[in-house]
């Protein structure tokens, strides 16, 4: 895979729909953009393997409860072990979808439903550690891993005729003799294991009169990744994602409690994957039309993704006497240097335009600035990215 991307091939121009005239005659269209990941490894991962290893498989007593306005009900399906298997489903097909690796090997998945854990780390208790987004990816394993899997040791299912499944001090529910076979088999430098999932839910309504409230679903996952290279643990993340349905009788129906937990772990699963890699997103991009005859001729450009031809039209009305045509000019001229992939003469464009009139027209302001906010955020975003296909890029402190 290359390791530099070419920012043209980083936006990508979708349908183009017009909105209403404004007082500036404004219209938007759909663009698709790559963005980066929140992760960034030390080092490129070609290939990688992934496996379902959810240890907490079977019907969990401890989470087959669930609350409808404080009252407490028991799930007597696995429900969970439903919707770890969606939310595993849809993270491979996200993340495969997205071809940051090379390639991606989907190991055999494990089967815990006779197996109970045990081990000393179970012994040690909770261990407060910080919830941020800045802890993550860092390779000082035990306290998080001994707090995680000590919980997980309190909250297993329980078993009748269960064998017992020992934790390695060092890589969890994996030895390294495992961890050996598995890079073997794959040629894989990276495993990347589901090894924990659940779902707790909750109804709460507000208004009995007139029933308004929310169903919470909170989806529970716990990944560590391990470098088979090393045959090491590199990475763990506990993982919470929230997914909430507002519902209003007679207004929106909510879905069966089923059906709303899959929902939840299809959504969970998928961002999880957009979280690791960099991946599409369609986003919306403003510019201006204008009823003068030559600039007319731009909006079927626009809508023909002929960003060329259109800036050729624009960049001859930037120093138009009317000084609103200029700055539309301007502005658009931004767009178009950014649908080609220049952002550094797009953030020119833009701060040009806005300085035409600057604070007199607060409009014309706020669309400016809004937008070089926009292409700022863009440029860390494309250095992100490529020290994500490119580790080597990033610099040494």
């Amino acid at each position: 895979m290359k390791t530099s991307l070419n920012l043209a091939l980083l936006v990508f121009t979708g349908i183009s729909f017009f909105g209403c005239n404004t007082l500036y005659n404004t219209k938007t269209i759909g663009i698709e953009i790559f963005v980066p990941g929140k992760a960034i490894f030390p080092e490129k991962y070609d290939t990688i393997a992934i496996r379902f290893n959810n240890f907490n498989s079977t019907y969990n007593s401890n989470f087959a409860e669930y609350f409808e306005n404080n009252k407490r009900l028991v799930d007597t399906t696995n429900t969970d072990s439903a919707a770890a298997e969606i939310y595993f489903d849809y993270f491979l097909q996200t993340l495969k979808a997205n071809s940051y690796f090379n390639s991606i090997f989907e190991i055999e998945r494990a089967d815990y439903s006779k197996f109970i854990l045990s081990d000393s780390l179970l012994k040690l208790g909770f261990i407060e550690s910080e919830d941020s987004l800045n802890s993550l990816f860092i390779p000082e394993k035990y306290k998080p891993a001994a707090n995680f899997w000590s919980l997980a040791g309190r909250f297993q299912p329980q078993k009748e005729n269960s064998e017992v499944k020992y934790l390695d001090p060092e890589l969890g529910l994996y030895s390294k003799e495992e961890l050996t076979q598995l890079a073997d088999s794959t040629h894989a430098n990276l495993l990347l294991s589901l090894d924990y999932f659940t779902t707790i839910d909750r109804k709460s309504t507000f208004n009995e009169q007139s029933p308004t409230g929310v169903l919470d679903v909170f989806v529970i996952s716990y990944w560590n990744f391990y470098d088979l290279n090393n045959l090491m643990l590199t990475y763990y993340y506990d993982r919470v994602d929230t997914l909430t349905y507002d519902y209003i009788e007679g207004i929106e129906i909510l879905p069966p409690r089923e059906e709303a937990i899959q929902i939840a772990a299809e959504i969970s699963g998928s961002q999880f994957a957009t979280f690791l890699v960099p991946h599409w997103i369609e986003v919306q991009r403003m510019y201006y039309g204008s009823g003068q005859i030559d600039l007319k001729k731009t909006d079927q450009l626009v809508t023909d993704e002929k960003w060329l031809e259109a800036a050729e039209i624009w960049k001859q009305h930037v120093k138009n006497p009317n000084k609103k045509i200029a700055a539309k000019s301007m502005f658009n001229m931004a767009l178009a240097c950014e649908m080609l992939g220049q952002l550094d003469a797009a953030v020119d464009w833009a701060v040009q335009s806005y300085h035409v009139f600057g604070q007199k027209n607060p409009l014309h302001e706020q669309n400016c600035l809004d937008y070089i906010n926009i292409l700022s955020q863009r440029k860390l975003d494309i250095k992100r990215i490529e020290y994500q296909f490119d580790p080597e890029l990033i610099p040494s402190k």
